[in-house]
């Protein structure tokens, strides 16, 4: 996330439950070291990512608003498999209706490739997936 000229840019791809009869858990999309980042001053599993360094593509995931699993922690690396559950989506706690918190749980994908300092589209790594609903616009936020 950046505001260029006071313009707000999302740099991730948005990943939602199509109902809130799916789980709500986090899977690792990849093989690789995970590792939990928090917001500095931050103590919501909101504003908290699960990293995970793929050693074979030196592509870095990080998953946001992850409640990360039990086993994963801020000072060390845990190696995890893919489709391992790392966490689940977390409430979107600034909402005040439980009900919108559920269905507005979310993360957000974010790739960096390594080598390259620089973002990656995650649609590239994402061959299988099929987007069959149109996208909306619900809100529009000015700053």
């Amino acid at each position: 996330m950046n505001t260029i000229g006071g313009v707000y840019t999302h740099e991730s791809f948005d990943i939602t439950r199509s109902s809130t009869a799916i789980s709500d858990e986090v899977v690792s999309p990849v093989n690789g070291v995970a590792i939990v980042m928090k917001e500095e001053g931050e103590n919501s599993n909101y504003s908290t990512s699960v990293a995970i360094f793929d050693e074979s593509s030196h592509i870095i995931v990080s998953l946001l608003h992850v409640k990360p699993s039990s086993f994963l922690n801020e000072s060390s690396f845990k190696r995890v498999s893919k489709g391992q559950v790392i966490g689940s989506l977390s409430l979107v706690e600034s909402m005040p209706d439980p009900i919108l918190q559920e269905i507005y749980k979310h993360t957000h994908m974010t790739l960096i490739d390594v080598n390259n300092k620089q973002l990656v589209n995650p649609s590239h790594y994402m061959a299988d997936y099929v987007d069959t609903v149109a996208p909306t616009i619900e809100d529009i936020f000015l700053f």
